[in-house]
């Protein structure tokens, strides 16, 4: 099972098109992508990897939990053959594209949430003994898609709060 998850978490760097553009995490744990379109947000210390789309984060292990963020723009596709982004991000919209991307998906939930002020559209579901939440919003114009994945239990329960920081944190950064 730890196998499949970290060879999910290759493909999706392969074929997402990871990039080694410019970025930090400051002493506070912001994450700085600078590549467009650019972001910010709170790691909460979590390691994290020199690609900056996905921006990839663990605790510890890519087998015990794992977030990714994501940056998508109009027309391009989710990772390994998903559905192409809509020009109209709404909620219904962004709703409608993650119920697509995940309808295979065993115990799918597929809400709109508002995580610091922000609404949010969040699917839950379990795969390969994994639980997974998976987030997706607006911010001018783009998508942004977090991924968070984690064994049952601790890694779980600790994951899912520094998932909804990250969501919570997230803004564009002005140049």
């Amino acid at each position: 099972m730890n196998k499949i998850f970290i060879a999910f978490f290759a493909t999706l760097i392969l074929i997402g098109g990871c990039t080694s553009t410019p970025m930090t995490v400051d002493t506070n744990n912001i994450a700085n992508l600078t590549d467009e379109p650019a972001i910010r947000f709170n790691t909460s210390g979590w390691s994290y990897t020199n690609s900056t789309n996905p921006f990839l984060l663990t605790p510890d292990l890519l087998t015990n939990s794992l977030l990714a963020v994501s940056r998508l723009k109009p027309g391009q596709h989710f990772p390994n053959d998903g559905p192409a982004v809509s020009n109209k991000l709404n909620q219904n919209a962004i709703t409608a594209l993650l119920k697509n991307k995940l309808a295979s998906k065993e115990n799918l939930v597929v809400s709109i949430d508002t995580i610091n002020e922000k609404s949010v559209v969040v699917a839950t579901y379990s795969e390969d003994g994994k639980k997974v939440t998976e987030y997706a919003t607006e911010l001018n114009g783009d998508l942004i898609h977090v991924l968070f994945m984690a064994i049952p239990g601790q890694y779980y329960q600790q994951g899912i709060i520094v998932a909804n920081r990250l969501v919570g944190s997230i803004e564009p950064i002005t140049k």
